[in-house]
């Protein structure tokens, strides 16, 4: 159907259906059982409600740089994102100067525009028939 091919190209990067997909924002199985009126909220205003685990990491680095996205796990002395294209990315904790947890979401705020309005309404169709186990 239209609607999963939109979950593949638009959403797949960050989330994940029945294994596919990836897992740097919530997994989506059981998604339909919230409904269009949370689905709507969640995708056009991602920041209204979001989880603590989601929220944004911003790392500005020693040398001035900053890093952002979603952080994924601490190994030894390396800290890995996740950024809005759903890459990881590894920084050492030495390197890094300050860190920073918003109360913003990493999923984009301009996801309902970045997609024909056909394409939005076969996405909503194709999430709201995942009633499976949440």
């Amino acid at each position: 159907p239209k609607g999963a091919a939109v979950f593949e190209k638009s959403c797949a990067v960050c989330h994940q259906i029945a294994g596919t997909g990836a897992k740097v924002g919530p997994q989506l199985d059981g998604i339909g059982h919230r409904g269009l009126e949370r689905l709507l909220e969640d995708t056009l205003d991602p920041n209204r409600n979001v989880d603590q685990a989601f929220r944004t990491t911003t790392l500005t680095l020693a040398s001035g740089q900053v890093a952002q996205g979603l952080l994924l796990r601490e190994e030894g002395e390396v800290l890995v994102l996740a950024n809005a294209g759903g890459t990881e990315v590894s920084i050492p904790k030495a390197s890094v100067a300050e860190r920073k947890i918003s109360s913003f979401s990493i999923m984009p705020t301009n996801f309902g525009e970045a997609m024909s309005p056909e394409d939005f309404y076969h996405l909503m169709g194709f999430l709201l028939s995942q009633r499976g186990t949440p």
